[in-house]
């Protein structure tokens, strides 16, 4: 008799550890592991899901990166992306839509790159001259591979690169007319 209600004492005292733990917004394997002792409750079971990977042929989630403009700030410098936008895809020639303010006027130009996503190595590159203010400007990116790519942006002002002007994101390679700056 005594055995019983010791177990049922233990099933009790395991199930309000639960519910309390849960309440506060913990699991519940959490709390039985570090409230109760292992000789009192029974072992906990947890399924873990293997992490969602992603190939370079299909979309990264949409948390990858926020949509609307990309920003980037250094050495009095500020940078604004607002074409391609995060997630776009695009062609060979694609048009880059800009906005570089700083402490000056100064010689500009950008370095754009795709690079493969599940390696990091540079696919496509070109360099392109612009202007302080406003502006866009036509990159020619060759012809990669159709797939998703990291996309970067480096701002070179005077002829360096600032650490902090750039912006990374990824977009798609295919088949996609320049889309002309609002």
């Amino acid at each position: 008799m005594r055995r019983g209600v010791g177990h049922a004492m233990a099933l009790a005292g395991v199930t309000l550890v639960l519910a309390v733990g849960c309440s506060k917004g913990e699991s519940a394997s959490t709390t039985a592991a570090a409230g109760v002792s292992a000789s009192s409750a029974p072992a906990a079971s947890t399924t873990v899901a293997p992490p969602a990977t992603t190939s370079a042929t299909t979309s990264p989630t949409a948390s990858t990166a926020p949509a609307g403009p990309l920003v980037a700030e250094a050495g009095g410098w500020r940078l604004v992306i607002t074409a391609p936008t995060t997630g776009a895809t695009i062609g060979p020639a694609v048009d880059l839509c800009y906005m570089l303010t700083g402490p000056g006027q100064a010689s500009v130009a950008f370095e754009v790159a795709l690079l493969s996503a599940a390696t990091g190595s540079p696919s496509s590159s070109d360099r392109v001259s612009g202007a302080v203010g406003a502006g866009s400007a036509r990159v020619n990116l060759g012809s990669p591979d159709p797939r998703f790519y990291d996309m970067t942006i480096q701002a070179v002002v005077n002829g360096q690169p600032i650490a902090g002007l750039a912006v990374r994101f990824f977009v798609r390679f295919g088949t996609a007319a320049p889309a002309g700056c609002p």
